[in-house]
């Protein structure tokens, strides 16, 4: 196997493990308090109208109202801020085993892992060129650059050394199928 794809589909495969064990350990974590916070928390009981002839127990009831639903809508923040670290963890945990599965298929020779790896690191190069020319010279623009050249280098091995094979061995003698002076 050509070194180069074997570098490029190894590093895939280091993306994909460094993308894809915090996303399982996010999706685990997130998705148990999502469920926990969903299923499993009972819904309080509506508040019964309380109209008392004494005027203090009334502003207490409804200075509590107030504060019981001040704190219900910094709970429903908190609901949709967890639903959405789980939902960015299982988008994040999918494309790291598409990441994984395409290592794996230039492993193998695959036409469709080479047109994946081309469209991923294609999509990487043209997002990091307008990261580099935004952040103006620092380090942001140093480490975009830096993936702009990775990038560059998965393209020009996906482009010419896919096809290329590591030189084979000659071919036995005894490969055609009669022996020279013709069958016996």
């Amino acid at each position: 196997m050509n070194r180069h794809l074997l570098n490029l589909s190894n590093a895939f495969y280091t993306l994909a493990a460094v993308a894809g064990i915090p996303a399982l350990g996010g999706t685990l974590f997130f998705g148990y308090n999502v469920f926990r916070l969903q299923l499993l928390t009972p819904k309080p009981p509506a508040a019964a109208p309380h109209k008392s002839p004494e005027g203090v127990v009334d502003v207490v009831q409804d200075t509590v109202n107030a504060v019981g639903g001040i704190l219900g809508l910094l709970g429903g923040i908190a609901d949709a801020v967890l639903i959405g670290l789980a939902a960015a963890s299982v988008c994040i945990l999918a494309f790291a085993i598409v990441m994984a599965f395409t290592g794996k298929g230039l492993r193998m020779r695959r036409t469709w892992a080479r047109w994946v790896a081309f469209l991923l690191t294609g999509w990487l190069g043209f997002v990091s060129l307008f990261a580099a020319a935004s952040a103006g010279f620092g380090p942001i623009a140093m480490i975009a650059l830096a993936v702009l050249a990775g990038s560059g280098y998965s393209i020009w091995v996906l482009l010419k050394c896919y096809g290329a094979e590591t030189p084979a061995l000659p071919p036995p003698a005894y490969a055609q199928p009669y022996p020279p002076n013709g069958p016996a």
